[in-house]
């Protein structure tokens, strides 16, 4: 079982990150929460919405923070979901599904 956690990241190339802070800030209005030289946060809802510059993509991702309190049959699931060579699922086991204690 997969829920969903408090983050939303989006990583966006270095020429679009000021661009993409200031839409979010001013034109959304949404009230930032956080800030530092190459990421921001801002509230969504009961969520945060960080705006990460990521330096050697050439493309925006976006990155939900997940949850589940088995990971291994988790990625397994979503494995056979997507393919096992899935860039998607190549990432989520790189950087790990964190567990969740009921």
């Amino acid at each position: 079982m997969i829920k969903p956690g408090k983050n939303i990241a989006m990583k966006v190339p270095t020429f679009k990150w000021a661009e993409t802070v200031r839409f979010y800030r001013d034109k959304v209005g949404l009230p930032q929460t956080h800030s530092s030289d190459e990421s921001v946060a801002f509230a969504f809802g009961e969520m945060t919405l960080w705006i990460d510059c990521a330096h050697t993509q050439s493309q925006t991702d976006i990155w939900l923070e997940l949850f589940t309190p088995t990971p291994n049959e988790t990625l397994k699931h979503l494995g056979s979901l997507i393919g096992a060579n899935s860039n998607i699922l190549k990432t989520a086991m790189a950087n790990g599904l964190r567990t969740q204690r009921a």
